[in-house]
Parts: structure tokens; sequence; C-alpha cells
């Protein structure tokens, strides 16, 4: 039998695409002859594939290595899905996050600029923006499209906590209490909104028996914070003088964490406060041997602790 015939005879060509968790392409391309003979050909695509039919395989698998936290990979997958026509404004809400969390701030900005330039009614490209303009120390922009989010989608929790820390960062703190209390309205088990609740009331408001509340909330639900949590619990405690108890807290969260190099500087005051020196001094030694930077200047080196607290390690001053 010649090749015409064959060809006469073909009934069925088919293009069968199955996209895989590895992004690869796999094509089958079937020519029957007498229902006996088939080819099959395999075409690999990845992030640098060229063709406008792979964008949205590249954004496939741009979205598996966002999953994965493969945040550069996914970029590069993105950008790709993108060079090749890929006009949907998720592919930059997504590339955008895995911006952020390169910590590529202008990127994220950039992007979430255009996903609100292909629809401006998106909160997620608002929150998305939002989040890059308050670590870019863009207080007031990242409160502007906090605000703009939830206005567009009211019950998300995230937009209150957002907006409420940059609130803080510019001492409105009335209005970020509201927002705190707002998310917590949303979600009465939201850690992350009753430590920052609890950290202005310690730090601003001096309101001590409300942050110590929160702190403890905090604790209890185990959340992103509670390192944190610890930490600010026991600092209330130094503000109330109760050293034992603030002990007990830098102790546990050093348990925890032993590199929480604040915690050894807090506990070594309590232990000053309590005159148990030679505590005092092996707590801020240990301090400053994790605080390179010595972000507190009052523990010059450890022959200034040595000197400062020798009259009290000696016992001539009690």
């Amino acid at each position: 039998m010649n090749k015409q015939a064959i060809g006469l005879r073909a009934l069925v060509f088919a293009l069968v695409i199955v996209i895989t968790a590895t992004g690869l392409l796999s094509c089958q391309n079937q020519l029957a002859q007498d229902s006996r003979s088939s080819e099959v050909y395999t075409i690999r695509v990845d992030s640098d594939t060229v063709g406008a039919a792979f964008g949205p395989v590249q954004y496939d698998i741009g979205n598996t290595y966002l999953g994965e936290k493969q945040y550069a990979e996914a970029i590069k997958a993105y950008t790709s899905a993108i060079r090749n026509g890929y006009k949907d404004f998720n592919v930059y809400i997504n590339r955008g996050t895995a911006y952020l969390e390169l910590g590529l701030n202008s990127g994220t900005i950039a992007d979430a600029s255009t996903s609100l330039d292909m629809n401006i009614t998106e909160p997620k490209a608002y929150q998305l923006r939002g989040k890059a303009y308050y670590k870019a120390g863009e207080y007031s922009d990242a409160v502007a499209d906090f605000s703009k989010a939830i206005e567009l989608a009211p019950g998300n929790k995230e937009d209150y906590l957002g907006r409420g820390i940059a609130l803080v960062q510019i001492a409105e703190y009335s209005r970020a209490i509201e927002d705190f209390v707002k998310a917590i309205s949303l979600d009465p088990k939201y850690p992350d909104a009753f430590y920052w609740r609890a950290f202005v009331n310690e730090k601003y408001r001096q309101d001590y028996v409300s942050a110590l509340d929160d702190y403890t909330k905090v604790i209890n639900l185990n959340g992103a914070y509670v390192y944190d949590a610890y930490n600010g619990r026991g600092e209330t405690y130094i503000k109330l003088n109760e050293f034992e108890k603030a002990i007990s807290d830098f102790s546990v969260l050093l348990g925890l964490n032993p590199d929480y190099w604040l915690a050894y500087y807090n506990r070594g005051l309590c232990y000053a406060g309590i005159k148990q020196y030679q505590k005092a001094v092996n707590d801020f030694q240990s301090y400053l041997s994790l605080d390179v930077n010595n972000k507190y200047g009052e523990v010059q080196s450890a022959d200034y602790l040595a000197t400062y607290y020798k009259p009290f390690l000696e016992g001539y001053i009690h």
C-alpha cells in the first residue's frame, strides 16, 4: 500500500494536549492506518518556550511554582506567559505577589497597577499594592489602597489589619484600633489583629491591662506573632514592675526561640531590677553575642557589663 493510499484512507487526525505538574506538554498526533499505526510527538514547554499557544500553560506553571514558594521561578514563568500574549489581570497579581515575597516592592507596585489598568474594581490588586507600599515605607499610599480594597470587599479581615498597621506608622492610633476591632469582629480568633491591638495599647496608649489581655489571646491562639506576644507581654509586665512574671515570659520565649536576642536584653533588665546581677550580666552577654549591631547602646560591651555591675556583684552596693 503506497503513501497516497494511506493518505486517502486516513480516518482520524486528533491533537490531545496534556499538561503535567512538571510543565511537560504531551501532544499525541495520531494518523490512523487501517486502525493499526500511530505516531506520538512530545514537546517540552517551560518558562522559555515561545508561542502564543503556550501562554496559558506557562501561567499554570507559574501558579505551581508560586504555591511551592519558588518565587524566582514563578516570576520567570509568569513573565513568559505575558510575553507570549497571555492577557489576564491575575497573571500580574500573581507575579506581583512573587515580587513581594522577594522584597521587590517596585515590581509589585508596577504589576498591581497594571492589573488595575485591566480591572479597576479588583480588590486583590489594591490589597497587594497596599502591602508593597507599606513595605516601601509609603504608609499613606498603603492606607489609601487598603481603604479602596475595603470599599470593594468590606468583609476581608486582612484589609482592615493592613490598613490598621499602616495607620500605626503615621501615628493614627485611634483609627488603627478601630480597624483591629473590625478585623476581630470579622474573625474573633484572629491572632494578628489581637497582637497589633495589644502593641498599640502597650506602646502608645499605656493601656497595659488591655495589652496583657490581648497578648495572652495571641499566645493561646498560637498565631504567627506568638514570639512577639511573649516578648510584648513581658515588656508590659516590666512597665508594671512585675519582674518575676516578665522573667517567666522571657524564659518561655527563649525556650521556644533561643535566638530571640531582645528577650535576653529584657530579661537582663528584670534580673537587674530584682538585684540578681550575675544573671543580668549573663543575659546581657548573651544579648551581645546575638545582636552584633548592639541596637541598645546601653549595653556597650562585655567589659562594660563587668565594670558597671562589679560593685553589685561584689556586694558593695545592694
